[in-house]
């Protein structure tokens, strides 16, 4: 309403542009704080009229969903932490698992009155009410099921028998079955009347089973696993009816929506998912709904399914607009986790990205768009990924210890997997000539691969000291360099794999990335760069940098440098020439397009950027920037975007900081991106920001 309203009596405004973001994150609805320590559990109470919250702080909190407020002073368990809460659902009662039993709060009174239920040896992962309310099925580390009379306090029934942990309870929408899961990943179902197994066990998850939601109608049981898998069961049937994969980190909390249609997941992955289900129960799509600044813990919807709820271990419950039918900018595609690694073509026309996500994705580098669907088939972190001289192949290598080749013109997989490996594949790359495909490995070996018959040569694999973190062919593919996670470097002949020298490399840290300039000088990484002359063997520059690349020119050379930030150097003389500000994790490569003049960079905030050098070079300076460049290209401080007297000039709110597209970088791949512009002739600023006002006075009444 101001925005309309005073918009036409200014001119020279800053205009802020968002893609992939509605506004202030789109779905999120509020955040609610006041816990000390990390939520692990959410839940909405019946006509969603609360939300109930429990905390490592040991507190159990009750909020009005209406205005963000608690409800009534927090409830004090006495225990350590609380790992789970459960509304009754006439609302009468919350109870909750804690490190030391189980509590139950009657809501009724002025003050919530406690209740402890004994007979628990262990930690409780897991309460929840049956559908009438009558009962409270839990369960916990002593690896026993319990069920509770909820009036009387006694135990109707508990079942244990087994070794393996039981770590998540589920009631049916009847009332007749609970599902539990154990250590072992197996979910079984047991009859609440005698504790007998019924149908089926159900096998197919990898790893431990972390949450269970029936569906209304209780035919379908949905389960999240550290697998990272979400996995759709037919319960009378006692078979797997889908696998919906997403997340990149293991899946914490899975809930089904009031009309059974869609679910809602949480992650290690920091996101907050909605899936939507086709008739059949197949996956039909997937979004990321939010994002919290940790692990999400806890999952739930509001009982009329227009409302998510999330608690994280950033000791905060958010809430989000869960209507799948409501028109919200949609994220744009790109990686839902830590990019690892990226390359470019020998064109410059597509960038290729490996990312924590298991997958590969195909860019158009000028529109950042992507070319073709994702590349999957990876069972873990895509660690490297390159691309070959004549842009028809992509090689990608993964902690799953295979390397893989696609096809770049259809994303189909060539051939298969190479599997001689026997620990995580750090990273790949293609001779010039394409003749060859070198690989590095955890398990201490470099091995050589011809590419058309797709087995190694005699000679390889060739041993190092260490476990090999980089490897890189010579521009005339006639030497191969290895850096190891002790330091060293090795330089060995192509043809016969013959050792050349074997040189100290950085004084501390191991050589997570190494290349050769044009002409033959050689860099490598980690905790420094360093230029290393091959035919006097011997250090020439040393940089206190990280990820490193030669520009084609050799006049150039990018590095990584602290956790955020990409630097720029004169190849010849070590000179810095500028630094670039903009990711905000880990920067983990960087690539020269062919022409010299842009650098690509991947990072772990998800993103790829693509930077402007000769713009980086004249922002060193400050000189030729236009008002709005000079403006988005300084530092955020608090929130702020400061003017050069460190006058605040614009104020960014939280959630747009990570994604702001602005010089020197010319385009950013991420699910978000803010663009800031305004006419750069007529834009008002610091002390003279008053005369945006046009003509016509402001006359607006409020």
């Amino acid at each position: 309403m101001l925005y309309q309203a005073f918009t036409p009596l200014c001119t020279g405004l800053i205009s802020v542009d968002t893609h992939g973001i509605d506004n202030h994150a789109g779905r999120l609805v509020m955040t609610l704080t006041g816990h000390e320590s990390a939520v692990n559990s959410v839940a909405y109470s019946a006509a969603g009229r609360f939300i109930g919250s429990g905390s490592d702080d040991g507190s159990v909190r009750v909020w009005d969903p209406r205005t963000g407020d608690e409800a009534m002073s927090p409830l004090r368990s006495g225990a350590e932490w609380v790992n789970c809460v459960s509304f009754s659902p006439d609302v009468s009662s919350i109870a909750a698992g804690t490190s030391a039993g189980v509590c139950i709060w009657s809501l009724l009174a002025s003050s919530a009155a406690l209740r402890n239920l004994s007979g628990y040896s262990g930690v409780v992962f897991s309460v929840v009410f049956s559908p009438d309310g009558s009962l409270l099925a839990s369960t916990s580390m002593d690896s026993t099921l319990r069920i509770w009379n909820v009036k009387t306090g006694q135990p109707a029934m508990a079942r244990s028998g087994r070794a393996k942990i039981m770590s998540v309870v589920a009631f049916s929408q009847n009332g007749q079955l609970v599902a539990t899961s154990f250590e072992d990943n197996l979910i079984q179902l047991c009859s609440v009347d005698t504790g007998a197994l019924v149908h089926h066990t159900l096998r197919g998850h990898t790893d431990i089973v972390r949450s269970l939601s029936f569906s209304p109608d209780g035919t379908i049981l949905a389960s999240g696993s550290f697998d990272t898998d979400i996995r759709i069961w037919n319960v009378r049937a006692g078979t797997s009816i889908s696998r919906l994969r997403g997340h990149s980190k293991s899946c914490e909390s899975v809930n089904f929506a009031p009309d059974g249609r869609s679910l809602v997941s949480a992650s290690s992955d920091n996101s907050v998912r909605l899936w939507t289900l086709q008739h059949d129960n197949t996956l039909s799509s997937s979004i990321v709904i939010g994002h919290h600044d940790d692990w999400v813990k806890s999952t739930t919807f509001s009982c009329n399914g227009l409302y998510a709820g999330s608690a994280s271990r950033d000791c905060s419950i958010r809430i989000w607009n869960a209507e799948t039918g409501r028109s919200v900018s949609r994220p744009l595609a790109c990686h839902d986790g830590a990019v690892r690694s990226a390359a470019l073509s020998y064109d410059g026309v597509i960038a290729v990205s490996g990312s924590n996500d298991h997958s590969i994705r195909v860019w158009t580098t000028h529109t950042g768009e992507p070319s073709l669907p994702p590349l999957l088939g990876h069972l873990s972190s895509v660690l490297s990924v390159a691309i070959s001289p004549d842009g028809h192949l992509i090689a990608s290598s993964s902690q799953d210890c295979t390397i893989r080749l696609w096809d770049t013109r259809t994303g189909e997989e060539v051939g298969e997997p190479f599997q001689d490996h026997e620990d995580s594949v750090n990273m790949v790359t293609f001779s010039s000539g394409m003749r060859y495909l070198v690989s590095a490995s955890e398990d201490m070996t470099v091995r050589i691969w011809d590419v058309a018959t797709m087995y190694q040569l005699s000679y390889s694999p060739i041993r190092c000291d260490g476990a090999v973190l980089s490897v890189a062919f010579s521009p005339d593919s006639q030497l191969i360099a290895a850096g190891t996670e002790d330091g060293h470097i090795y330089f060995w002949y192509a043809e016969n794999g013959q050792l050349l020298c074997e040189a100290p490399g950085a004084s501390r840290g191991g050589i997570g990335s190494i290349c050769f300039a044009p002409e033959g000088t050689h860099t490598e990484y980690k905790s420094q760069v360093v230029i290393h002359d091959l035919s006097m063997k011997q250090h020439v520059l040393v940089f206190d940098d990280r990820a490193v690349a030669f520009s084609s020119n050799g006049q150039l050379i990018a590095s990584a440098f602290g956790m955020k930030t990409v630097r720029l150097w004169n190849a010849m003389t070590g000179a810095l020439i500028a630094t670039l500000h903009g990711h905000a994790e880990f920067v983990s490569s960087v690539s020269f397009t062919p022409d010299s003049n842009y650098l690509v960079s991947s990072s772990w905030d998800h993103t790829l950027r693509t930077w402007d050098l000769e713009k980086a070079r004249s922002m060193s300076s400050k000189n030729g920037l236009s008002p709005v460049e000079a403006l988005v290209s300084t530092k955020l401080v608090d929130g702020w975007l400061l003017g050069p007297a460190g006058e605040l000039l614009l104020w960014v709110p939280a959630e747009y900081r990570t994604y702001i597209c602005a010089p020197p970088y010319t385009s950013v791949i991420a699910r978000y991106r803010v663009d800031i512009s305004g006419d750069a002739e007529d834009m008002h600023a610091g002390e003279d920001w008053t005369s945006c006002w046009g003509n016509v006075a402001p006359t607006v009444g409020l």
